[in-house]
């Protein structure tokens, strides 16, 4: 579900990702149409992992069987992984009081944030647990 509202924000709803995560002073354009625009490929990727997820639920049990659940579960720790360690620059930034690109550490991108970290955290642990069994 989160990828897939991933996918449904960044994709679907581009512009709204855009005003959400610049300030009104840095939406300007062509800025604004460039960052919105690259948006959708970030969706694109949430929605290969929506498809990746389908196939492992419709699926699980041969994906277990055959030893693929951990390498799923591996790229799922990848892919909330990678987002939440890019945004860490731009949250010492801002703990540093300096102007991030965007805000980390309050409103939707704070709620991201930590939700990334869980979910990789969670996805490693599986994925190592499958790995080790």
């Amino acid at each position: 579900m989160w990828f897939a509202a991933a996918f449904h924000l960044f994709s679907l709803k581009s512009t709204s990702a855009t005003k959400m995560l610049l300030a009104k002073a840095d939406r300007i354009e062509p800025f604004n149409s460039v960052v919105s625009h690259l948006f959708k490929f970030l969706g694109g990727f949430n929605l290969a992992l929506v498809v990746l997820s389908i196939i492992a639920i419709c699926n699980y049990q041969t994906l277990i069987d055959n030893g693929l659940a951990a390498v799923i579960f591996l790229v799922f720790f990848i892919a909330h992984g990678s987002q939440f360690w890019f945004n860490v620059p731009l949250a010492m930034k801002e703990r540093k009081k300096q102007q991030p690109i965007w805000p980390v550490l309050k409103g939707r991108m704070y709620f991201i944030f930590k939700t990334d970290l869980f979910l990789a955290i969670c996805n490693l642990i599986v994925s190592a647990y499958l790995f080790l069994t």
